[in-house]
Parts: structure tokens; C-alpha cells; sequence
């Protein structure tokens, strides 16, 4: 599963590997962000799984889809074990910010992203979370690697500053609407030879689900298939939707409402990323996909 890392060697060859944690590991080796020992390796993919999983699972089960307090509220509950076992590596280490004696290791940077983005979405929740007198050690990692000036650099823009002039980046899905999807799924997959990238359930929405397909393993553009759930007719609905790729979601957010275009979904987190929608003069949606 995305996101996919392809690392190309001063020789010229191309090693790419797939999975967050395997690919975090991978830079973390490269760059002697790993631990001494066997011992010290195992801790430290412990608190990685704990990050890239379990806080993962609660996020898209509870949070994302619908976006409501209640389930906020429930989020932090079940977030609660993961966040005092971080804690208790911390402490245990002297309470430094670091996990490892005095080194900087890659699951850190897991934690410190959810705390990051947490500190942005959800800031009231995060005055009793994480601060100085709620889990200590774990905002003294977080404000450690934000002082950072190159992670501060990166956060600011970074990278990014040299993307193309338009936000646009390219055609990142067509599709339709079904009402039988495991029909469908038989049809594209079984019948047609599609490649399935994506089968899932959309959390709150009264078994609604969402699949992409590739129609060959070199194509970019994807082939949505999308079902309402059994109360929904979606007979005479399946016109082929349009979907954009973005590179920043929040930033061509700003920049389109700044022009006058206007959202019938503003910027939204979803089981397969950030998307949202907007209007054409006439009226018809487009689909905008976070990449």
C-alpha cells in the first residue's frame, strides 16, 4: 500500500519498498537513526507499529469519518494507553526528549507528525494531552524535533517551494456509482482484469464502500467504484466523476476560495486520504484528492 519509497543508489540502482513502517525503517538504517542492538532495535519498532497502527486504526475508526466531538472525544479515550506507553519509554530514558539515550530515532517522527497534526485540528483536546504538565516527556520529544530547523523548514514549505506553478498535478481517478458492489467487484476485477487497489467500508456511512482499480499496472489514473449502502438508489447516478491529484490540500484550498471557487466540501479526511469537491460554473463536481 501506498506510500511507496523508491530509492535511487549513487550506482544508478533503484530499490523501492511499500508500508510505512517497512519504509521508515529502511531511511532509518540509511541514516543511523536505527539503535545499537537487537534489543534497542526491537523498543524502538515497538513505539514505530504503535505510532504507524494503533493510532491509525483509531483516527479512521472513530474520527474521520464522520468528524464529530462526540467521536473526537472517544478518539483521545482509546488514544489514551498508546500515548502512556510512549510516555513510560521516554521517562525511562531519562526524560530527555529522546527514546534512545541521546540520539535521535525514526519512530520519533511518527509521533512527533500525530502530534503535530493533532496539535492543528484538534488544539482544545491537545491543553490536556499533550503539554508540559500532561505527558511531559512526550512534548519535550515533540518541541526537541520542532525546534529543528530543518523539520521547521520542511513543515514551512521546504521542498515544496520549487512544485509546479499550478496545484493541479493530474488526472487521479474516474468512476462510477453502483448499487450492487460486490457485483461490481466481480464485474472489474473478475471479468475485466482489473488490478484492485482499494476495497473499503466508509466508517458511519450505513455500509457504504469505496474501491479503485487500476486497469494496468502502469496506468496512474485510477477507476473508482462507488456504493452508497443499501438505502441508497444509485440507478441512473453512474456519469463518470472526475478526480484531480493536489500536492498540498489545505494550500490549494486557500488559493481556490481566494478565486472565488466555490467548495461543496471543503478539504475532508477520509479511510483513503484528503479530498474535496468543488463546483465548475455549471454546476458539475469535481473531485479534488490529496497525493
Amino acid at each position: 500500500m501506498l506510500p511507496v519509497l523508491t530509492h535511487i543508489k549513487p550506482s544508478g540502482e533503484r530499490f523501492v519498498v511499500s508500508e510505512v513502517p517497512a519504509l521508515t525503517r529502511y531511511l532509518g538504517r540509511l541514516f543511523g537513526l536505527d539503535g545499537n542492538n537487537l534489543e534497542e532495535d526491537a523498543l524502538l519498532d515497538a513505539c514505530l507499529h504503535s505510532g504507524c497502527d494503533n493510532i491509525l486504526n483509531v483516527m479512521m475508526t472513530e474520527v474521520w469519518f464522520p468528524k464529530e466531538k462526540a467521536n473526537i472525544d472517544k478518539a483521545f479515550e482509546s488514544m489514551t494507553p498508546f500515548f502512556d506507553g510512549l510516555e513510560k519509554y521516554l521517562v525511562k530514558n531519562g526524560s530527555n526528549g529522546y527514546l534512545l539515550g541521546e540520539k535521535t530515532t525514526y519512530p520519533e517522527f511518527t509521533w512527533f507528525e500525530w502530534i503535530h497534526h493533532f496539535s492543528c485540528e484538534y488544539p482544545e483536546h491537545m491543553k490536556t494531552f499533550i503539554s508540559k504538565d500532561h505527558r511531559p516527556a512526550t512534548h519535550k520529544m515533540f518541541q526537541r524535533l520542532e525546534s529543528n530547523p530543518r523539520i521547521r523548514a520542511y513543515i514551512k514549505g521546504g521542498r515544496w517551494e520549487h512544485r509546479p506553478a499550478t496545484p493541479l498535478v493530474g488526472m487521479y481517478s474516474a468512476g462510477v456509482m453502483t448499487n450492487n458492489w460486490e457485483k461490481s467487484l466481480e464485474f472489474y476485477h473478475k471479468t475485466l482484469g482489473f488490478e484492485v487497489v482499494m476495497n473499503v467500508e466508509v466508517t458511519g456511512q450505513n455500509g457504504a464502500r469505496y474501491m479503485e482499480f487500476f486497469v494496468n499496472s502502469g496506468e496512474k489514473t485510477k477507476f473508482t467504484v462507488y456504493y452508497g449502502g443499501p438505502n441508497v438508489n444509485c440507478a441512473g447516478q453512474n456519469k463518470a466523476g472526475i478526480s484531480f491529484g493536489v500536492q498540498n490540500m489545505q494550500e490549494t484550498y486557500d488559493s481556490l476560495v481566494k478565486k472565488g471557487v466555490k467548495f461543496s466540501m471543503p478539504p475532508s479526511k477520509m479511510p483513503w486520504g484528503t479530498m474535496a469537491q468543488i463546483e465548475d460554473p455549471d454546476g458539475n463536481s469535481l473531485t479534488l484528492n490529496g497525493i
